[in-house]
């Protein structure tokens, strides 16, 4: 379930929105929750769609989202920095691939999600004790693009264009080649340039999506005249793809915003990871402890009222098989919990809130998201779960564990009070007490 996007433009754009899978909110509905806003600026110009824009955000406050334009089919690059300065979180028109629109806004929505929360959870944790902690730190140093293919005009055009931008290129000819520099160097972004081998440049594309440590690195793809599909090459893996020679120069100032958007996710993943101060966390295994988890859902709570964002709660039991304990002691089956309790904290997203609330029962907390999308979410951890052996000690089988879990969320127009209180009957109702 996607949230809404909120239009302020004709049918074009309307209807590319919602082939990008995402339900629409109209000019007369401004006060339905969007986690976009779509300004088309064909009509009144960039100054007057940046006047919308400010307006908007004074308008609606905490619960103005990301801003994008709707342009004309062909905008220039000059026109794109421009929009890009004055604020808009990137632009589509009619011609833009619905794949990427759709991974757009995708991407756009979960580093919105990612930024809020660490603004919530900083505060949560400044209340433990933990020192304060500044903005997000991006990377400072010069950009580094991987140019793979194989050796052609297109690619001394694309790494001298990319020089005159500040922008370090190096060049692999192999997809061996290419792996192995991604993987030894730091590099913020790789070109696929495809030569009559479409085959294969989508494969390279989708086993990058698939690596572990490469499948955030933006990948933009440059097509010959006769590549059958752009939709396809994004929808397997590649971050935007267009065809060599019709707007190289616009492609790479794309280019460029999504290296600054996977710089900024970088610096909030690193805020997370240092997102723990001794009082809040629960020693034996490493998560949040019941104290953290309470204050932090009510902050939550407060701030998702405010913005009209959602906000999903789910209660996880985990009962071990007794069958599959080799010893019954009290170590081991602590042994076992704090290990459930370990991968739990992996497996959900870094902006989620895993916390132990007794033995063997967990709270989750997802920000900004829906019920329907939590339990889905909750099902994939489920099976890796219950797919697993855990370690009781020497000389023993690994034991397994059984799940059982509910969810409940933030209604619409329910203040944090009610749903605080909502949250204690749920508790009691699930043997949380």
């Amino acid at each position: 379930m996607k949230p809404n996007i909120l239009v302020l433009g004709g049918d074009q754009a309307c209807e590319a929105i919602l082939a990008a899978g995402y339900p629409i909110t109209g000019v007369n509905d401004l006060q339905a929750p969007a986690a976009a806003i779509v300004i088309d600026v064909r009509s009144g110009g960039i100054t007057k769609s940046y006047e919308i824009m400010e307006a908007l955000k004074l308008a609606l406050g905490p619960r103005a989202g990301l801003f994008f334009a709707w342009t004309d089919e062909t905008p220039d690059v000059k026109t794109y920095r421009t929009m890009h300065k004055l604020g808009f979180d990137g632009s589509f028109n009619a011609q833009t691939p619905i794949a990427f629109i759709s991974a757009r806004l995708e991407s756009a929505i979960r580093i919105q999600t990612m930024s809020d929360e660490v603004q919530s959870r900083m505060k949560t944790l400044e209340s433990f004790g933990a020192p304060r902690f500044g903005q997000p730190t991006l990377d400072k140093n010069p950009r580094r693009v991987l140019i793979y293919g194989p050796p052609c005009p297109e690619n001394m055009r694309l790494a001298a264009m990319l020089e005159t931008l500040g922008v370090a290129t190096i060049a692999a000819m192999s997809s061996y080649t290419a792996f192995d520099y991604l993987h030894k160097g730091n590099f913020d972004a790789i070109i696929v340039i495809s030569k009559g081998d479409s085959a294969n440049s989508i494969a390279f594309c989708a086993a990058l999506r698939r690596n572990s440590r490469l499948f955030h690195l933006p990948c933009l793809l440059f097509a010959a005249s006769d590549f059958e599909s752009l939709e396809v090459a994004i929808s397997r893996g590649a971050s935007d793809a267009v065809r060599a020679g019709e707007n190289d120069e616009l492609a790479l100032a794309r280019l460029l915003t999504l290296i600054d958007e996977k710089r900024r996710r970088d610096a909030l993943n690193l805020i997370f990871h240092n997102a723990k101060t001794t009082n809040a966390i629960d020693r034996r295994n490493g998560i949040y402890n019941q104290d953290f988890f309470n204050r932090h859902l009510l902050e939550i709570v407060e701030r998702s009222t405010q913005s009209r964002k959602n906000v999903a709660l789910a209660l996880v039991d985990v009962t071990i098989i007794e069958q599959s304990l080799t010893s019954k002691s009290p170590e081991a089956i602590r042994k076992v919990i704090n290990q459930c309790a370990n991968m739990l904290s992996r497996l959900i997203r870094i902006e989620d809130v895993a916390a132990i609330l007794d033995n063997g029962k967990f709270a989750v907390i997802f920000p900004s998201t829906p019920a329907q999308t939590a339990e889905t979410a909750l099902a994939r951890i489920v099976a890796v779960l219950e797919s697993s052996g855990f370690d009781t000690g020497a000389f023993t089988e690994p034991a397994s564990v059984n799940l059982q879990y509910e969810v409940i969320e933030l209604e619409e127009n329910q203040s944090s009070d009610e749903f605080m209180a909502r949250f204690g009957e749920f508790m009691k109702s699930n043997h949380f007490e």
